[in-house]
């Protein structure tokens, strides 16, 4: 299955960058716009079109430095629930400190690190704004289709801002469970012995 992904697909996805990047549409749309623009601007030699070119690369450079800045210096603290039922939301809270002296951050999203093969459903939660020094939350909302011992492998803090061509986030590793136990009209014997 990795074989098939893209070669910038497999970096952004590595544990060695330590952000990951992703593209909207909205950001397909500007990349495919940029190149097709350079591509006329090379062929004709038309200075306009060279100029608009220009600003598009501009604001492709404005977004990566205005999302790195909403990512910088955040201290972040996980909570959630040791266990929950099965098919049944859980809520994960993740508590963020602005630690930057001056900027604010903006459109911050978090979620929760778990494997696809468990088939969560979770809802990501959303900070609009984080002024310089304040503290704030994010709220995940989760779901667990199956029972049993679920891995939480660490949690993803990304953003959009400003312009929501890409999507931009970090990721943090750690290794935590939640025992996810089975709905109340299900014996306990049953449960007991699929472990």
């Amino acid at each position: 299955r990795d074989r098939r992904k893209s070669l910038f697909h497999r970096m952004m996805q590595s544990s060695f960058f330590p952000r990951k990047l992703t593209f909207t549409m909205e950001g397909k749309f500007l990349v495919f716009i940029t190149l097709g623009i350079g591509f006329a601007a090379v062929n004709t030699g038309v200075n306009l079109l060279y100029l608009l070119m220009a600003m598009l690369l501009s604001l492709i450079v404005a977004s990566g430095i205005l999302s790195e800045l909403t990512l910088r210096k955040l201290r972040w603290q996980a909570e959630f629930p040791a266990e929950t039922i099965v098919l049944s939301e859980a809520v994960a809270t993740i508590r963020l400190q602005n630690e930057k002296r001056r900027l604010s951050s903006f459109s911050l999203e978090g979620d929760l690190i778990i494997p696809e093969e468990d088939g969560v459903v979770q809802k990501k939660g959303v900070l609009l704004k984080l002024g310089s020094g304040d503290a704030g939350q994010i709220t995940v909302r989760l779901v667990f289709p199956k029972r049993g011992k679920r891995t939480i492998s660490g949690i993803s803090i990304g953003t959009r801002f400003p312009f929501s061509f890409f999507s931009k986030s970090r990721h943090y590793k750690f290794n935590r469970s939640i025992l996810v136990m089975p709905r109340g009209e299900e014996p306990v014997e049953q449960f007991l012995n699929s472990f």
